[in-house]
């Protein structure tokens, strides 16, 4: 039986840590949209600048340019 119960407990961990994951993803792009609707989507939180298109196509939900995120 302590085998099935290890392999329950790890299952269900793993089933927390996507729906920890999942819910983050949500709130990130419910922030973006919130970014959107209030005109600051796209500039840097950081400086200020315009996020690259490029960066935004592939993290939609990024807050920093690649500069600043880097630092």
């Amino acid at each position: 039986r302590f085998p099935e119960q290890a392999t329950e407990l790890e299952s269900a961990e793993a089933d927390v840590a996507v729906e920890e994951a999942a819910r983050a993803e949500i709130d990130m792009t419910q922030a973006a949209l919130a970014r959107i609707a209030d005109g600051s989507y796209g500039t840097c939180t950081a400086c200020g600048e315009p996020i690259a298109p490029a960066r935004l196509a592939a993290l939609p939900f990024a807050t920093r340019c690649i500069g600043c995120a880097e630092r």
